[in-house]
C-alpha cells in the first residue's frame, strides 16, 4: 500500500513533537532531582569554625591582628585569664564549640562588627549560636571590669606631665581626663526620644575617666542619649555602686567647659577658644593668661580624646553601631570593650592602633564627644566653688608670667 507524502509529513511531525516532549519531560525530572539533592545539602562545610582559629594562631601574627585586634600570643593570654577565672563554664548547649572559639567569635563581632550572618559562615555555626556566644563571653568579660578598669596611682606626677613644659609644674596634682562620648545603637521605639543625640541618632552616652597612659580608669555606660555629663557624673560620685575614682586631697581630673569648676574637677574658661582645633585653625598666640590655660588644659585634656579614638578604632562596633542587641548587651559590650582596652594596653602596648594615638598633639576627630558636650548644660546641683576658683586664678597667673618670660 503506497502512503502519500502529506501522511508521511504529519507522521514525522508528531514523532518530532514526542522527541521534544521527552525530552522537556527528562529535564524537568533532572531539575526536581538536583533540586532534592541541594535540598539535603548543610547549610555549613564541614570545615569547623576552630579549624580557623587554630590557623590564625599558627599563622602570621598579622592575620589574628587584622581580623581581631589580638596577636596571637595575647590572645592565648585572655584565654588563660579566662580560665584561671572560670568565667566561660559549659552551658550544656555549647560543649560542641571550644572556648578559645567562643572568644573568637566574640572578638571577631567587635573588632569588624560584621553582620551576624558573616560570622556565621566565617566560623560554620548557625545565627542562633553565635548570637548566643557573644552574649556568653560579653557577660563573662564583664565580670573583669573591676580588675582591668581602675585608678592605678593618685600619688606623685605622671612623667607625661612632669618631663612637658607645657603642663609642668600648672598641671602637677592632675590624675586624668573625663568626658563623655556616643556610642550608636538600637533601642526600643517607645524609648527612642530619650536616646536621640543632637545628631539624630539614637544612642548611649557614655562617660569614661582615663590616666595618661591611655587607660580608661572609670566607665558609666547605658544612659540616654540626651542625658548631661554632668548628670550621669554627678550620678557615679554619688552611687557609691559606681565605684567612681574621686580624687583625693589636692588631686583633679580635667574636665571640659560643661561640668564644674570645683573640688576634684578642674575646667577651662568659659567664653573663649578652647579645643585645640579652635587654636590650630586660628594659628595665632594666646591673648592672655586665661586663653594661654584654655590651651595648655585642652592639650592636656587631649588624652581622653585620644583615647577614645583608640578605643573605637579597635573596636569597630563602638563606632559603627550595636543594632543587633537589646539596649542591655549594647551596654556590657561597651564595658568589655573598655576592659579589653585597658588589657591590650597591659599585655600589647606597642600595637599600632596605640602607636598611633599616643602623640600627645594628635588632633582627634571629637564630633562624637562635642556633640555630648553640647549637651552638658549645667543640670545638677553642683556648681563651681570658690577654693578652685582660686586655684584656676593662680595658675594662669604663674603661667602667664612664665609665658611671657620666654
Amino acid at each position: 500500500m503506497s502512503i502519500s507524502s502529506s501522511d508521511t509529513t504529519s507522521s514525522d511531525s508528531d514523532s518530532d513533537d514526542y522527541i521534544m516532549f521527552c525530552a522537556i519531560v527528562d529535564h524537568t525530572e533532572q531539575v526536581v532531582r538536583e533540586s532534592r539533592l541541594l535540598s539535603r545539602q548543610p547549610q555549613h562545610t564541614s570545615r569547623p569554625g576552630m579549624a580557623w582559629v587554630v590557623d590564625l594562631l599558627r599563622g602570621h601574627r598579622m592575620r589574628m591582628y587584622e581580623s581581631m585586634r589580638f596577636y596571637p600570643e595575647t590572645f592565648e593570654h585572655l584565654i588563660k585569664v579566662i580560665r584561671q577565672n572560670n568565667l566561660l563554664s559549659s552551658d550544656g548547649r555549647t560543649t560542641h564549640v571550644l572556648l578559645m572559639e567562643s572568644v573568637a567569635i566574640f572578638l571577631t563581632v567587635v573588632a569588624r562588627n560584621d553582620s551576624q550572618r558573616s560570622v556565621s559562615e566565617c566560623f560554620q555555626h548557625l545565627l542562633e549560636t553565635i548570637n548566643r556566644h557573644v552574649r556568653r563571653v560579653a557577660e563573662a568579660l564583664c565580670q573583669l571590669a573591676p580588675t582591668y578598669v581602675y585608678l592605678k596611682n593618685m600619688i606623685g606626677v605622671h612623667a607625661k606631665i612632669r618631663h612637658n613644659n607645657r603642663f609642668w609644674p600648672w598641671f602637677k596634682d592632675c590624675i586624668g581626663a573625663i568626658d563623655g562620648t556616643y556610642i550608636q545603637g538600637e533601642v526600643p521605639r517607645n524609648k527612642q526620644q530619650a536616646y536621640r543625640n543632637r545628631k539624630g541618632n539614637t544612642s548611649q552616652n557614655v562617660l569614661c575617666a582615663c590616666d595618661f597612659d591611655m587607660r580608661f580608669t572609670f566607665i558609666a555606660a547605658g544612659w540616654e542619649g540626651t542625658a548631661h555629663d554632668s548628670k550621669v557624673l554627678e550620678n557615679a560620685i554619688l552611687d557609691s555602686s559606681a565605684n567612681f575614682p574621686f580624687p583625693s586631697h589636692d588631686k583633679y581630673y580635667v574636665v571640659d567647659a560643661g561640668l564644674w569648676n570645683t573640688r576634684g574637677f578642674l575646667a577651662p574658661f568659659k567664653g573663649m577658644h578652647y579645643h585645640l582645633q579652635d587654636y590650630r585653625e586660628s594659628e595665632r598666640e594666646p591673648k592672655n593668661g586665661k586663653e594661654l590655660f584654655n590651651y595648655r588644659h585642652a592639650s592636656l585634656r587631649n588624652v581622653i580624646e585620644r583615647t577614645f579614638g583608640a578605643w573605637k578604632s579597635r573596636f569597630r562596633i563602638l563606632r559603627q553601631g550595636m543594632n543587633n542587641y537589646e539596649c542591655d548587651m549594647q551596654v556590657k559590650i561597651v564595658i568589655v570593650c573598655a576592659v579589653l582596652h585597658n588589657f591590650l594596653h597591659e599585655h600589647q602596648s606597642s600595637d599600632g592602633i596605640f602607636n598611633e594615638y599616643e602623640n600627645d598633639d594628635m588632633v582627634v576627630d571629637e564630633s562624637d564627644e562635642l556633640l555630648a558636650q553640647g549637651n552638658n548644660i549645667a543640670s545638677s546641683s553642683r556648681s563651681s566653688d570658690s577654693e578652685m576658683q582660686a586655684h584656676r586664678e593662680e595658675i594662669v597667673h604663674k603661667m602667664w608670667e612664665d609665658y611671657i618670660k620666654e
